[in-house]
C-alpha cells in the first residue's frame, strides 16, 4: 500500500501550483417558481447562478404558462435575476424585493426534496 503523496500548494516553483478540489461535491442550483395559491412548483437545477441560466429558466417557465395567463414573478435582487442582458418573455413580468428581505420571497420557504 503506498502512501498519497501530497505537494505544497505554495512553494519555490515556476509557475501556478497545481490545485485539485478533492471534496467529491458538485455544486448546482435550483431556479423555481411556486404559485403561492395553488403550490404548484416549477423548477430547473442548472450548474450556475448567471444571466444565461436565468433566460433559460425564464424561456422554459413562459412555456409552461397558458395563453390566457400573465404571471408576475418576485425576485430577489441578485445580478443574475436583474440584468440587462436578459430578454424578459412577453408573458412574465419581473417584480424585485427591497436589499435584505428574503422573508418576503415564498420560494425561500420551499423544501426541495
Amino acid at each position: 500500500m503506498s502512501k498519497r503523496q501530497s505537494r505544497p500548494v505554495f512553494g519555490v516553483q515556476r509557475g501556478r501550483p497545481e490545485y485539485k478540489n478533492d471534496n467529491g461535491f458538485l455544486n448546482s442550483w435550483i431556479y423555481g417558481a411556486i404559485n403561492i395559491e395553488t403550490a404548484k412548483i416549477f423548477g430547473l437545477v442548472l450548474p450556475t447562478l448567471n444571466s444565461e441560466n436565468m433566460q433559460i429558466f425564464l424561456n422554459a417557465f413562459s412555456r409552461k404558462i397558458k395563453r390566457s395567463e400573465h404571471v408576475l414573478m418576485i425576485l430577489d435582487g441578485s445580478r443574475a435575476h436583474n440584468n440587462s442582458k436578459l430578454v424578459v418573455p412577453k408573458n412574465i413580468t419581473l417584480h424585485f424585493l427591497p436589499p435584505y428581505s428574503p422573508q418576503l420571497n415564498h420560494i425561500e420557504d420551499c423544501e426541495f426534496i
